[in-house]
């Protein structure tokens, strides 16, 4: 499986929306069964990592409580050459919000449930990897059909950079 990356744009201020779109291709010869949210936590999706200093966010969630068989759902079966698409966003703030009853300042990423709060503005450099496994409690609710099989797929990186005004 093949994973490409792409940013809405690639300055980003406060007050700005994130929107990063992550697209799965089968590159392989054979269909198999994908869920295209490997992570329940918005915030853990995709990997920032400091151009200057590689120093990577701290991520804050609001629950962990998830609905697997909703999660069942959702899986798609991804033939030879299909691909999958979806969008992560986050509202680009100086803050977390106050649905965490702690107080953070700096460069925040705010996503639905989840947050992240990076080091200092600057440029990143952004990655995705995506991981399935074939005994993600998921299974359990599938029909029969396809595999659910194990998936490990890295995406280049691409940058951005998050400027305070």
């Amino acid at each position: 499986m093949k994973v490409a990356l792409h940013a809405n744009q690639r300055v980003y201020h406060i007050g700005d929306t994130f929107k990063c779109s992550i697209r799965l291709t089968n590159v392989g010869s054979t269909p198999f069964r994908l869920l295209p949210e490997d992570v329940w936590v918005d915030a853990a999706d995709l990997s920032f990592k400091a151009a200057s200093t590689a120093q990577t966010g701290t991520m804050f969630r609001l629950s962990d409580v998830f609905d697997v068989e909703g999660y069942a759902k959702d899986v798609v079966i991804l033939r030879p050459r299909q691909s999958a698409e979806r969008i992560v966003a986050a509202n680009v703030s100086s803050e977390l919000t106050s649905s965490y009853h702690e107080r953070r300042h700096g460069l925040v990423l705010n996503f639905t449930g989840s947050a992240l709060v990076l080091p200092h503005f600057g440029r990143y450099s952004v990655t995705k990897q995506f991981k399935q496994r074939s005994d993600s409690p998921v299974s359990a609710y599938l029909k029969p059909g396809p595999p659910f099989c194990d998936v490990l797929a890295v995406s280049s990186p691409i940058d951005v950079e998050f400027v305070k005004d």
